[in-house]
């Protein structure tokens, strides 16, 4: 399974795409019910045309929330080239 998240800077310098590749966990390891790793996918935008990354990524959702919702956390490397 693979996904897309697009990146909007709040300032107009620029977007980008990451690539996620999401791993559901039936038993949360961290608390990260899904995670896996990320690329930075095609050319960004703006400033971040020539962004390139990798790295790992994690979900924790809100079982008490309708609909439901999740905090995203991101760690890895990137460069503006």
């Amino acid at each position: 399974m693979n996904a897309l998240t697009e990146f909007v800077c709040d300032d107009n310098s620029g977007s980008f795409t990451l690539r996620l590749h999401p791993q559901a966990n039936a038993r949360p390891k961290d608390g990260f019910a899904l995670n896996g790793p990320w690329s930075v996918w095609g050319k960004g935008t703006g400033a971040y045309g020539s962004l390139s990354g990798h790295g790992e990524f994690g979900v924790v959702f809100d079982e008490e929330s309708d609909p439901l919702e999740g905090a995203e956390t991101y760690v890895g490397f990137v460069a503006l080239r």
